[in-house]
């Protein structure tokens, strides 16, 4: 199951820096730093 997620993050990744010069994947990764950053808290 992690695996199939971390397949699907990698698809995501690639078609959107292609498609959408990677600006979903952008919003994504800094939600997931500020999220880290409260978590660590």
């Amino acid at each position: 199951m992690f695996m199939a997620f971390l397949i699907f993050l990698a698809l995501a990744y690639f078609w959107d820096a292609e498609y959408n010069n990677g600006r979903l994947t952008d919003g994504l990764f800094s939600m997931g730093r500020s999220i880290s950053h409260h978590m660590a808290h």
